[in-house]
């Protein structure tokens, strides 16, 4: 999964420190994020201060709104203003771009960027627009409506009118793979989104419920199935929504009848293991499916 960088190791304590030279700079522009893509779109990498004009790199030292946001290794992700590398109305931000190191940069959007090879960048790229969006959401204090600014010795944001502390919002949600053992089979739905693939049921925990009942109530809302036994798989954060996913293998208890939620999915059906290709494993919903395919599920079961 895309969280799976090893060797590499993600610290995500709160150490903030001054920007260094080889640390990672991160700048977005809404959905797009700044990317050295000298390599090609699909071995992108973020680009560091000496990719930047001598004029760029003083207005990003002197900024006094960087954010230290997180290391992989001993490489720093710093997230920096847009308005601090280029001039608003001089230099353009909607078209390739040359470094001074002779670099193409490039905003790519977010989707291209986590579906990168190495797992480090897209890691990087889910985690930082997770506390980037964060913060822009949380710029002014819901208590008292002034100003917020990040908290020095915490990964906040911080009111210094009226003493309020915000905290990175994460949302529990459950990605659900619905199995019948006695047929080898696995229930799949597809949404009425843009999202045409089949995938794995899932949904939000709501407030006072524990994950065990999202799981039963989730598939029972948008199939009409009832599940007995869970048998937890993994988890994965994924920045882009702000969730926390948990992975369960839930088993079919009774009738296999399915009954589509309409407001929700456009389709929904049991699927043998032979009709099941091969995906990308980078997200838990597909690991969970691909891990049904190979028939390793039953280790999971037990």
């Amino acid at each position: 999964m895309i969280q799976d960088i090893a060797p590499h190791v993600f610290h995500n304590e709160y150490t903030p420190r001054p920007l260094k030279d080889l640390d990672a700079i991160v700048c977005y522009d809404g959905n797009k994020v700044l990317m050295d893509i000298t390599a090609g779109e699909d071995k992108a990498i973020f680009p560091q201060l000496n990719d930047f004009t001598p004029e760029q790199q003083q207005r990003i030292r002197e900024s006094r709104r960087l954010q230290y946001l997180f290391a992989i290794d001993e490489i720093g992700y710093i997230l920096v203003p847009m308005d601090r590398i280029f001039n608003p109305g001089t230099e353009p931000v909607d078209s390739d771009w040359t470094g001074a190191t002779g670099n193409t940069l490039r905003f790519l959007h977010i989707q291209k960027v986590r579906q990168q090879s190495d797992n480090c960048v897209g890691h990087a790229m889910m985690v930082s627009y997770h506390l980037s969006d964060w913060m822009n959401k949380h710029c002014f204090c819901g208590r008292c409506g002034s100003m917020t600014v990040p908290h020095a010795k915490e990964r906040a944001m911080y009111c210094e009118s009226c003493g309020n502390i915000i905290y990175p919002q994460i949302s529990p949600a459950v990605a659900v793979a619905v199995v019948d053992p006695k047929t080898d089979r696995i229930l799949l739905a597809k949404g009425l989104g843009e999202f045409k693939k089949f995938a794995l049921i899932a949904g939000y925990v709501e407030i006072g419920e524990t994950i065990e009942d999202c799981v039963r109530r989730e598939v029972m809302e948008e199939v009409g199935l009832k599940v007995g036994k869970l048998h937890y798989f993994k988890s994965q954060p994924w920045g882009l929504t702000g969730i926390e996913m948990m992975g369960f293998y839930a088993e079919l208890d009774g009738d296999d009848t399915v009954t589509i939620q309409e407001t929700e999915l456009a389709e929904a059906r049991w699927f043998d293991r032979s009709e099941l290709k091969e995906e990308p494993t980078m997200s838990l919903s597909f690991t969970l499916i691909d891990t049904f395919r190979r028939g390793e599920y039953v280790n999971w079961l037990k």
